[in-house]
């Protein structure tokens, strides 16, 4: 085994970290709540990580949350899955950073006075252990429960979607079909563990035996990425457009030999300057209920191609797609165990294929999302789908974000108002100005939004993918439209 964390304050080889996964201080808790999933609500850390592995080498069920939500939240969503009769009794915590740290120093103590009386052993020797040749069944059996993830989905309440270990395993090992990650590779940990993205990150790296590296909490991402020099990357499309604002990251970004880029639509203007900057992207397409990746788009797509259509990629092994009525459904061995609400699953299935809500078609073999089922809308009779007002808006250069959402209208029913966050430098009212002329010559009029807003500082959401219905009920609240 040679998975390893490589940190800002100190990095742990691979004979630590199996040592520290052994040494984990176990939890004190009440032997009826010790098959209750375990929630960790933490910022992304080595701590955080290596509890994670604890726990799973431990057969435990992991709810990573967003160190955001209150706390009345987290004991709503943890009475929320347990059953009924254990939801009555005192419900656990989550657990923190500070808890984490503290954990952390604690098996760190408890190695170091365990190996001061033990002769002096190599790497090589610590490493004899159960997980030594790293087969993803010696960590914990496939079909063991592993995570719950919180996904909103289409629904108006979040949703959490369980995985097993082997819906994680088969996820990372057809990723890295497409993506070789090898030992001396190193992936950084530029997603939050409370998204499946994070989760594959950590699994692809236990897998190919590779080095896991993992911001400080102070360190920005551009910071991140300079001192790391990662060899493979994950950014959702805002990721990319800041670091290539940046002029010192795009070298340490030109070494990277893969930069997953997915989570949210990706613009031909953003694959253009990627292009220009002569670096190694895949765009994808993915969900949490198919455990991240299900189709990218393999090496070298970008580099002889235009940068329209854009497309989402092939499918990747141990996934199955169809198109029905122009809707993505999927299945395999990635697909998520099911939503678990009061103790019991939910796996809503149609024949068999689960039904994303996406929409698209195949293009020379590739995937070409088109929107969401959910978010078309209708006005005067007309239909719209956001996501085609946005491609098009995102065509203009000095436009970086495009969020089109429906306000109700009187005569309409709905009309399109959309929220731009513009480059710098660019005078917003004189450039909206111009913009439905210029939209005019690739949509009709009832496309066209009525209003152009300036992007709301208050919806920013650390360069992730930003949520709709924030939008949709930040603009509900500004004035009636004219």
């Amino acid at each position: 085994m040679s998975f390893r964390l490589l940190t800002a304050e100190r990095n742990y080889s691979a004979a630590q970290v199996l040592q520290l996964l052994k040494y984990w201080p176990a939890p004190s808790m009440p032997a009826e709540a010790r098959l209750n999933p375990v929630a960790i609500q933490s910022p992304n850390s080595a701590a955080f990580v290596l509890r994670l592995l604890t726990l799973w080498s431990r057969h435990t069920l992991v709810l990573p949350l967003d160190p955001k939500i209150p706390s009345a939240e987290v004991a709503r969503i943890l009475a929320q899955i347990l059953p009924p009769i254990l939801a009555q009794e005192a419900l656990p915590t989550a657990e923190t950073a500070h808890t984490l740290s503290n954990d952390l120093q604690a098996a760190l103590n408890t190695m170091a006075q365990i190996m001061q009386n033990m002769p002096t052993a190599s790497d090589d020797e610590a490493e004899n252990s159960d997980l030594e040749n790293n087969k993803p069944e010696q960590l914990m059996p496939l079909e063991q429960p592993a995570s719950l993830i919180r996904t909103s989905g289409s629904s108006a309440y979040p949703k959490l979607a369980q995985h097993s270990w082997g819906n994680h395993v088969y996820s990372a090992q057809g990723s890295l079909q497409t993506l070789p990650l090898n030992v001396s590779d190193r992936w950084l940990l530029s997603l939050p563990l409370f998204h499946v993205g994070g989760l594959a990150i950590v699994v692809r790296c236990w897998l190919a035996g590779a080095a896991l590296a993992i911001p400080a909490a102070a360190q920005s991402l551009a910071e991140a990425v300079l001192y790391f020099e990662p060899t493979h990357l994950s950014l959702v499309p805002t990721q990319l457009q800041r670091l290539l604002e940046d002029p010192e990251t795009c070298p340490a970004l030109q070494k990277c030999q893969a930069i997953l880029l997915g989570g949210a639509p990706v613009s031909a203007d953003l694959i253009q300057k990627a292009q220009r900057a002569k670096l190694n992207i895949h765009t994808s397409y993915g969900s949490t209920e198919m455990s991240s990746q299900i189709t990218t788009t393999p090496s070298g797509y970008w580099r002889q191609r235009s940068s329209s259509p854009v497309v989402s990629g092939e499918l990747l092994p141990h996934r199955e797609l169809r198109l029905q009525a122009g809707e993505i459904q999927v299945r395999g061995k990635t697909l998520f165990q099911g939503y678990l609400q009061s103790g019991s699953l939910h796996r809503p299935l149609s024949e068999h294929w689960f039904a994303t809500g996406d929409l698209g078609h195949w293009h020379a073999g590739q995937l070409q999302i088109t929107g969401r089922k959910d978010y078309q809308f209708i006005s005067g009779g007309e239909n719209i789908q956001p996501e085609e007002v946005e491609r098009h808006l995102l065509g203009f250069s000095e436009i970086q974000e495009a969020m089109v959402v429906a306000v109700n209208d009187r005569e309409f029913g709905a009309r399109p108002v959309a929220f731009l966050r513009l480059a710098e430098g660019i005078e917003t009212s004189a450039f909206c100005a111009k913009l439905p002329a210029a939209l005019s010559l690739h949509l009709p009029k009832f496309k066209i939004p009525l209003v152009f807003h300036p992007w709301p500082k208050s919806l920013q959401t650390d360069g992730l993918k930003p949520r709709r219905k924030d939008f949709q009920a930040y603009a509900e609240n500004l004035s009636p439209l004219p």
